[in-house]
């Protein structure tokens, strides 16, 4: 509330109104398309992270920095493990593939030179 603010900060609601506003008025920045202040300008307010309008007595602030969502960061770690999982999968399925063979070639080996003799 406005009041409170305005308690807290030691001033009158009517001059805190006053600061307010004028803060509002600073945080406004002139934009142009092609670089050059012309009367195509636009004031544009999203300089600061920050915006708050006065509706009453109240004081609404609102965030205007868009956060990511733990959620998708979440789901975006899960898949590339799963990824790592069916990597390592894979990997574990030709190594032991190939000692697979290696033993069947030794032992043909070990069963032809046993023949031989």
């Amino acid at each position: 509330k406005v009041s409170k603010l305005a308690s807290l900060l030691e001033m009158k609601e009517e001059e805190l109104k006053v600061l307010l506003m004028s803060l509002k008025n600073k945080m406004r920045q002139l934009t142009t398309t092609n670089g050059l202040k012309t009367s195509q300008s636009v004031w544009s307010s999203n300089v600061t992270d920050l915006d708050f309008f006065i509706d009453g007595d109240e004081v609404h602030i609102t965030d205007l920095k868009i956060t990511k969502t733990y959620g998708d960061f979440f789901v975006r770690h899960i898949q590339k493990l799963e990824e790592v999982f069916h990597t390592e999968e894979e990997r574990q399925k030709k190594r032991l593939a190939q000692e697979k063979a290696q033993a069947e070639k030794a032992k043909q080996k070990e069963e032809a030179a046993a023949g031989a003799q």
